[in-house]
């Protein structure tokens, strides 16, 4: 047994080698050819914004739809906050980067794509603005969370080939609408939403199992 343990090991050995070399290969291709980049933009068109933004900017502010939006008929100033910001800030640089039906768990995400030599700086700002809603299941469980979550994935500083063999695996929460409705009324009926002892404890805890918890529902 051990003879023959012998002999196999140096050959799964070297072809898990080969199988590694072949892969950092294939990495340093599909990020010098740039088709790494082109991918990128098809698929998380946000994180070039964030590069431009953390590059770019003193004051990096996230938001999602509340940002852009205003009623044409009634407001007068059809600014988003971001450039309401700029005006308060006029010695700073403000870039904003808004997607519609983020949370707080994909913005979370998004600051992996922070450089590191922000969190060492006190001269750099970052603007995280949330509404109520955010913070509901309807968010957490909202028919566009697999696209969001397919985005996510290019948040973070990991190999490139990586990303898209995620992305082509759907190493993400990708559940569809149906899905994500089914999830959003089951949470609905497992949920305790009384308040416990006046602490402020909301949403109670969840008698359902962990294939209730979306990717965001941590952060809740």
């Amino acid at each position: 047994m051990m003879a023959w343990m012998k002999d196999i090991a140096p050959k799964m050995l070297l072809r898990l080698l080969v199988g590694v070399g072949v892969f950092f290969a294939a990495n340093f291709w599909y990020v010098s050819s740039g088709l790494y980049q082109q991918e990128r933009a098809k698929f998380s068109p946000m994180a070039a914004k964030l590069d431009s933004a953390f590059l770019n900017g003193d004051v990096v502010y996230l938001g999602e739809s509340s940002n852009t939006s205003f009623n044409p008929w009634t407001d007068t100033f059809g600014y988003s906050v971001s450039e309401f910001l700029q005006m308060y800030l006029p010695q700073n640089r403000v870039c904003g980067v808004s997607h519609d039906g983020y949370h707080v768990g994909l913005f979370s995400q998004m600051l992996g794509l922070m450089p590191e030599h922000w969190a060492d700086t006190g001269r750099k700002t970052v603007v995280i603005t949330v509404n109520m809603r955010s913070f509901g299941p309807s968010a957490m469980f909202n028919g566009n969370e697999a696209s969001n979550q397919q985005e996510a994935i290019f948040y973070t500083r990991r190999l490139a080939l990586l990303n898209r063999v995620y992305v082509s695996l759907h190493h993400y929460d990708n559940r569809d609408s149906r899905e994500m409705e089914r999830a959003k009324t089951q949470w609905f009926r497992t949920k305790d939403l009384r308040l416990q002892g006046g602490a402020g404890q909301h949403y109670g805890s969840t008698h359902g199992g962990p294939g209730l918890q979306s990717a965001g529902e941590a952060w809740f």
